[in-house]
């Protein structure tokens, strides 16, 4: 039985392979749309081929009419050998069709490359009104990619609030699971060890929040009396989770702090502990009030 392969395609008029038949030569047809564009025969030497014992039996043919690698991929461009009156199709290897699709796409980054900012935001204005929302996220994010995000952001109406400035979509979750895209660039941990979610399941002021919160309160009055058991001074500080002070950013919700965070802060001034602790909410605070304009 013939083993055969394309080993290459280069646009614009060059095909090579090889095809083993038991020593035996072929002739080689190569079509476009239908038509004969290029004969040939499996009678070159090559190392590799020479090496595994097969002999002479690779092929490189110039065809007489130009393709181009999308010829090759809508399946315009195909290659055959006859023996014995029979025609065969020699199957393209899956990873030379990959290396022809890298090329496409490299051709493609070079057009997006030399494209103004008005052109690339008309093309991408068009291209919104006939894919599917996640490929046109996915094409901005390849297209930002290009010359370092040096190409400027096409401006969309509703550009900002559907996409982060690194170009996901708001609302989509890490392949783990763990985390959430929410706008402006911000990435929100939503589960996790901790299971950030969970912590706002329980009504503020709720019974089990304040349990909660009262076996931190011991255990920040065991650390207390362990340090100044040693002449130590001891200081707590709780960085609050990122939905505590930028919930804005995640679900358009206003931020405040998580019930177990409150409640705890209530419970420090409650039980005299506020000369060993720093609230970790007022720097982010003041970051996010100074960060977003606000008085």
């Amino acid at each position: 039985m013939a083993q055969s392969t394309i080993d290459w395609f280069a646009e614009p008029n060059m095909v090579s392979g090889w095809i083993y038949d038991d020593g035996n030569q072929v002739e080689i047809e190569i079509e476009k749309m239908g038509h004969i564009i290029g004969l040939g025969e499996n009678n070159l030497a090559r190392n590799d081929l020479e090496s595994a014992g097969l002999g002479a039996c690779a092929f490189t043919i110039e065809t007489t009419e130009p393709f181009s690698y999308y010829d090759v991929l809508s399946g315009a461009i195909k290659v055959f050998y006859k023996k014995d009156s029979e025609k065969t199709e020699i199957e393209i290897r899956s990873d030379v069709i990959k290396s022809i699709k890298f090329k496409v796409f490299s051709h493609l980054l070079k057009d997006f490359q030399q494209m103004d900012a008005h052109e690339l935001e008309m093309y991408i204005f068009n291209e919104k009104k006939s894919i599917d929302d996640n490929i046109y996220y996915a094409e901005l994010a390849s297209i930002s990619s290009l010359n370092n995000n040096k190409i400027p952001l096409p401006q969309h109406d509703d550009i900002q609030k559907n996409i982060s400035p690194f170009y996901i979509k708001v609302g989509t979750v890490s392949p783990d699971l763990q985390c959430e895209v929410g706008t402006n660039g911000h990435l929100f941990l939503t589960r996790g060890s901790n299971n950030v979610l969970s912590i706002y399941d329980h009504e503020y002021g709720s019974k089990e929040v304040e349990e909660s919160a009262e076996k931190w309160i011991n255990l920040f009055k065991e650390r207390r009396d362990f340090c100044s058991g040693i002449g130590a001074r001891f200081i707590e500080v709780v960085i609050p989770d990122k939905l505590s002070v930028m919930r804005e950013q995640y679900d358009g919700m206003g931020s405040s702090p998580s019930p177990l965070l409150q409640m705890l802060e209530y419970k420090i001034n409650q039980n005299n502990l506020t000369d060993h602790y720093v609230s970790g909410l007022v720097p982010f605070w003041k970051f996010t009030d100074e960060r977003f304009g606000v008085a």
